[in-house]
């Protein structure tokens, strides 16, 4: 579908931030890529509060009058910790009905009510005769989408879309170049707290991670010299400062390979690309080409945009902006936009609407039954035949409903079947505490909704609270198991079994223990 004002040409403005700088892509969109294409680095100023949507916005406002930018179309994107991202795999039905599939699919997957949230998601092309078919979605809290919005409206723009950072990324990566079928591009996107680590297959993006790093921010470098508010920094970190940030960044990449190895063994990374604006981007480019074998590259959308030839390298901190940009101008290119979702045609709830209907009508025949049995001496026998017939009808439409009910319940049971795990692993391998304190000799995954762990540590407590971590910061029901003295040469003597289980097929299970225990009731009755 294509959305409103794509007709030829337009100016846009592609915004994204973090803590220390806003990185803004003036440019205009089309389907040969876009053009006039001006890109801004501006520090953010002391006293700006990037939490609070107005004082973003403001600052924002005045960046762009600075440059004398009179543009007002915006778009921006959700960054990886904001979003909670699953790919999924689902029945390759037509594309109007696929909106109801993931609904239906991602309700279960969330650990917040589904209107709490706005859904959206992208597909990827399969054969026409292939039974099921990948699908990435991501759910974006309404509170995250509606600071994005009060942000554009505080610096007096009109937001035009909202997309989903890692996947602007991957736009950004694969634009102008071939897939490569033979491994993985590794994308890093680093940032002063945050840093997105972002795994591309065949041109899609097929995990995505974000990795709490702090990263001292080297001297900015400058696009431009319109910044009048806020000065250059002039700290520079020290050489172990910066060292030590790139092994702690590499540390959370081979976690995050790792991570998605789980699902795609055989993965190797064919290509690296690094992005950013902190100062060790070329650095850590380096490591990681050489940690992992692969070519590596600092980003430089002057590879693929005209454009930008001559100074595509000033601009390795842009890839995300560059990303939006480029989606928003080609037709279907950028699959995510939380301002205009794809919304399910919700035939299930009319259907069941059809319930109440066919009681309240039944009510309304017995209270007619009843006035014609006061009325015995009033021959109406051709309305009494009129009304059976009618309820007649009612009765096959009721078989209707109770054949989509059964329809229902065998959806739920496909679904319960159908557990992604990708995102589960690397949940539980953030919340992991570092291997000094405990380590892990088994996991096994099930289809049943558990994870079973096991671990090893130097004491039980350790082992305790890190049962109660995986209950409270993590969507599971945690249960420890038998601790026993084990012989470890590093000194991790006590061994036991963490059983998690996703809160969802927890109460889910709850439900059907308390469903069987009512019937078995009734029956004692």
């Amino acid at each position: 579908m294509k959305l409103p004002g794509r007709l030829g040409d337009r100016r846009v403005l592609a915004i994204d931030w973090d803590r220390e700088s806003i990185r803004i892509i003036h440019a205009t969109t089309g389907r040969k890529g876009p053009g006039r294409v001006r890109g801004f680095l501006v520090p953010i100023a002391d006293g700006v509060d990037v939490d609070d949507a107005e004082s973003l916005g403001r600052f924002i406002g005045r960046a762009l009058k600075q440059r004398r930018i009179r543009t007002k179309r915006a778009i921006v994107a959700i960054s990886r910790d904001q979003a909670v991202l699953h790919m999924l795999s689902l029945p390759n039905v037509p594309t109007e009905e696929m909106p109801s599939v993931v609904h239906f699919q991602i309700t279960k997957e969330l650990p917040f009510a589904l209107e709490e949230a706005r859904i959206d998601f992208a597909t990827f092309p399969a054969e026409a005769e292939a039974e099921n078919v990948d699908v990435l979605v991501a759910a974006v809290r309404n509170e995250v989408l509606e600071h994005h919005q009060a942000v554009c409206q505080s610096a007096g723009l009109s937001l035009e879309r909202v997309g989903l950072r890692p996947f602007a990324n991957t736009v950004a990566a694969t634009y102008g170049r071939e897939s490569v079928p033979e491994g993985c591009v590794l994308f890093v996107d680093v940032g002063p707290a945050l840093t997105e680590i972002d795994l591309v297959r065949g041109g899609r993006l097929a995990f995505s991670r974000a990795a709490s790093v702090n990263v001292p921010v080297m001297p900015a470098i400058r696009v431009d010299a319109a910044d009048e508010e806020t000065p250059p920094l002039t700290v520079v970190p020290t050489e172990a400062e910066q060292q030590e940030a790139v092994d702690n960044l590499l540390l959370e990449v081979n976690r995050t390979i790792e991570a998605y190895r789980v699902s795609d063994p055989g993965a190797e990374i064919a290509r690296i690309v690094v992005a950013g604006s902190c100062g060790i981007e070329q650095r850590l480019c380096t490591e990681t080409g050489r940690r992992f074998g692969a070519t590596a590259h600092l980003y430089n959308p002057g590879d693929t945009i005209d454009h930008l030839a001559a100074r595509g390298g000033e601009m390795t901190a842009f890839s995300a902006p560059l990303g939006l940009t480029i989606g928003h101008g080609t037709e279907g290119a950028l699959h995510f936009d939380f301002l205009h979702p794809k919304e399910p045609t919700d035939v299930s709830r009319a259907k069941v609407r059809k319930v109440p209907v066919i009681a309240a009508t039944v009510v309304l025949f017995i209270v007619a039954a009843v006035v014609l049995r006061g009325n015995l001496a009033d021959p109406r026998i051709k309305e009494v035949n009129a009304l059976k017939a009618r309820v007649a009808k009612l009765k096959k439409e009721a078989k209707a409903v109770e054949s989509f009910e059964d329809e229902v319940r065998s959806a739920e049971a496909w679904a319960k079947r159908d557990v992604v795990w990708l995102d589960q692993l690397a949940t539980v391998t953030k919340l992991f505490p570092d291997t000094r304190e405990a380590y892990v000799t088994k996991l096994i995954a099930r289809d049943d909704g558990t994870i079973r762990i096991r671990a090893r540590a130097k004491d039980r407590n350790r082992l305790l609270a890190l049962r109660k971590e995986f209950e409270e910061k993590g969507p599971y029901v945690a249960e420890l198991g038998t601790t026993k003295q084990v012989t470890d040469r590093h000194g991790f003597s006590q061994e036991s079994e963490i059983v998690l289980m996703l809160k969802t097929h927890a109460a889910a299970k709850e439900r059907a223990k308390e469903s069987k225990s009512k019937k078995r009731s009734k029956r004692r009755t």
